[in-house]
């Protein structure tokens, strides 16, 4: 709860027309089973990169995904899409393994969307953006891909 305060804390700094519309902004739930859901509490869309989710739905691995206000919650982050990501880069070898670790970061941005159909083109180009690590299965891919060297 520490953390999500020091978050707010950092939204009140900003621009007011900036994080007027996110008031509320994200509720974010790791089960026990490591899959990671979000749900969008504010007023505008927030903008999700999850190569996790991308690969389940057969999309571009940097695809951004808009997610309107007041949604339902959308699993950003499977274990069980995970694990099949890890049993296909092993067989492929270290290099696919270390790639894997990009799927363990979630990028994420509230009211302006980036990539190729918006003229920013990276999340750090958006006024209010954050990055979730997933720890547990960038550990999980760190032991395999150890294994490898």
């Amino acid at each position: 709860m520490r953390h999500l305060r020091c978050l707010w804390l950092a939204l009140k700094r900003l621009h007011f027309p900036v994080a007027q519309p996110i008031v509320i902004g994200i509720s974010l739930v790791y089960t026990s089973d490591y899959d990671l859901y979000i749900r969008n509490l504010s007023e505008s869309s927030i903008f999700v990169q999850s190569r996790n989710l991308n690969y389940n739905m057969h999309q571009e691995q940097t695809t951004v995904c808009r997610v309107p206000a007041h949604s339902a919650a959308i699993c950003v982050f499977s274990n069980i899409v995970f694990q099949q990501m890890l049993q296909n880069a092993k067989v492929r070898g270290a290099e696919e393994l270390h790639a894997l670790q990009k799927v363990c970061f979630i990028r994420l941005s509230f009211v302006k969307g980036w990539g190729p159909d918006y003229p920013r083109q990276d999340v750090t180009s958006t006024p209010c953006w954050l990055e979730i690590q997933l720890l547990y299965p960038l550990w999980v891919s760190d032991v395999h891909f150890s294994e490898f060297t």
